[in-house]
C-alpha cells in the first residue's frame, strides 16, 4: 500500500501532466477519495461535545489541500459558540486554502474549488467582526496567509486598522499589505504604530515591516528614526527591518547604532578564544542586527568596514555577524583581511570557518 505522502505526490504529478482542463475531472475524483478521510471529521464538527469539535477542526487542518471538501463545514464552524472551535476552524481554512504551492494555481483551484475558497475567505472576513479579539486577530493572520485571492476581505481589514487592540491593528495591516501590496493604507498604519506609546506595538510594527520587504519601502525613513528609539527592543526591530527592506538607504544610521553599542561596551573579566580583551556589548541583539543589516547592503556599506573590524573583538555571536558582513561587502573590505586571517586560527571552529569564507569573498 502506498504511503499517503507518496500518493499525494503522484496525484500532483498527474495534475501537472494533464494540464489545465484535463485535471478538472481528476480533481473531482480525488475530492471523492479525500472525502473518505474527512467525512468522519466533518460529522464530528457537529458533535454536541465541544472537545470533539475542537479535535475535528484541528485534524482537518492537517489534511491541508486534501481537506477542500470540508470547507463548507469549517465555515459553518466559524459561528460555533466555542471560541477554540472557531480558532481551530480558521487555522484549518487557512492551511487548506494555501496548500499545494508546488502545483500551478490553475490545477490547484479550478472553478468548482475556487468557489469553495471564496466561501472560506468570506467566512474568515466575517470573523474580523467576532467579539473575541483573539479570533479577530487570527482571522487577519489567515487572510494574510491566503494573500491576493482574499481581495474581497479588504473592507474588513481596513476597518480593523483602527481596532483598539494593537495586535489586531498590526496583523490587519500586514494582511492588507499582503493581499494588495499597492494599498498604501497598510504601510501608513504600520508607520503610525512606530510612534505608539506602547513599546511592544513599536517593536511589532518594525518587525512586521521587515517581513513585508520591498513592499514596505515607504517606511524606511520612519524605521531610520526608530533606530534612535529609547527602547533597545525597538531599535533591534528597526535594524532588522531595514536590513530586509532597503539597508543601503540606512548605512550611516546603522553604522551609528553599531558604533554606539561598541562605545558603550565593557571589557570582559576573562580571556575568550585566546583574546585578552573581549568587549562585552550591553545591547548585543541591537548590535548584531545592525551588523547583519550592514552586510545586507553589500558593497554600499563600505564605510562600515572600520566599525565592523572593531566588532571582531566582541563575543562570538556579534563577532560572527561582523565577519559575515565583511564578507558580504566583498573586496571593499580588504582592510579587514589581517584581522580575519588571525581569526582563522581561533579555537572556536565556527568563527574560524566564517573567517575563511569571508576571506574568500573579499580576496577575489
Amino acid at each position: 500500500m502506498l504511503h499517503l505522502d507518496s500518493l499525494r505526490c503522484r496525484q500532483r504529478q498527474l495534475l501537472l501532466a494533464l494540464g489545465k482542463f484535463g485535471c478538472y475531472s481528476l480533481l473531482l475524483l480525488l475530492m471523492l477519495g479525500c472525502s473518505r478521510q474527512s467525512a468522519a471529521l466533518v460529522t464530528q464538527l457537529a458533535d454536541p461535545d465541544a472537545n470533539v469539535r475542537r479535535k475535528a477542526a484541528s485534524a482537518l487542518s492537517r489534511l491541508r489541500g486534501d481537506g477542500q471538501d470540508a470547507i463548507p463545514a469549517l465555515v459553518k464552524a466559524l459561528s460555533d459558540e466555542d471560541r477554540k472551535v472557531r480558532i481551530n476552524s480558521m487555522d484549518a481554512l487557512g492551511l487548506i486554502c494555501t496548500s499545494g504551492a508546488d502545483v500551478p494555481p490553475s490545477a490547484r483551484w479550478p472553478p468548482v474549488l475556487g468557489k469553495l475558497r471564496e466561501q472560506a475567505i468570506s467566512g474568515l472576513a466575517t470573523c474580523l467582526e467576532d467579539p473575541d479579539v483573539e479570533v479577530r486577530t487570527l482571522a487577519a493572520y489567515e487572510l494574510a496567509r491566503i494573500g491576493p485571492p482574499a481581495e474581497s476581505a479588504i473592507p474588513g481589514l481596513v476597518v480593523a486598522l483602527n481596532d483598539a487592540d494593537r495586535n489586531l491593528r498590526i496583523k490587519a495591516a500586514v494582511a492588507l499589505a499582503t493581499v494588495d501590496p499597492s494599498d498604501g493604507r497598510a504601510i501608513t498604519a504600520l508607520i503610525r504604530e512606530l510612534d505608539n506609546k506602547d513599546r511592544g506595538a513599536r517593536n511589532l510594527a518594525a518587525v512586521e515591516l521587515g517581513f513585508l520587504g520591498q513592499t514596505a519601502s515607504a517606511a524606511v525613513p520612519a524605521l531610520r528614526k526608530a533606530l534612535r528609539d529609547p527602547e533597545a527592543w525597538v531599535q533591534q526591530g528597526a535594524a532588522q527591518a531595514l536590513g530586509m527592506i532597503q539597508p543601503e538607504a540606512a548605512v550611516d544610521d546603522l553604522i551609528a547604532v553599531l558604533s554606539q553599542a561598541l562605545d558603550d561596551a565593557s571589557q570582559g573579566d576573562h580571556p575568550v578564544d585566546g583574546h585578552d580583551r573581549i568587549l562585552v556589548v550591553k545591547n548585543k541583539q541591537v548590535a548584531i542586527h545592525a551588523a547583519q543589516s550592514l552586510g545586507n547592503a553589500g558593497p554600499a556599506a563600505k564605510a562600515a568596514v572600520p566599525v565592523l573590524i572593531r566588532a571582531l573583538d566582541t563575543e562570538a555571536a556579534l563577532k560572527k555577524a561582523a565577519i559575515q558582513s565583511l564578507g558580504q561587502i566583498g573586496p571593499a573590505a580588504k582592510a579587514a583581511l589581517p584581522a580575519l586571517r588571525n581569526m582563522v586560527q581561533e579555537s572556536n571552529r565556527s568563527v574560524a570557518e566564517f573567517s575563511e569564507q569571508a576571506i574568500r569573498q573579499i580576496d577575489q
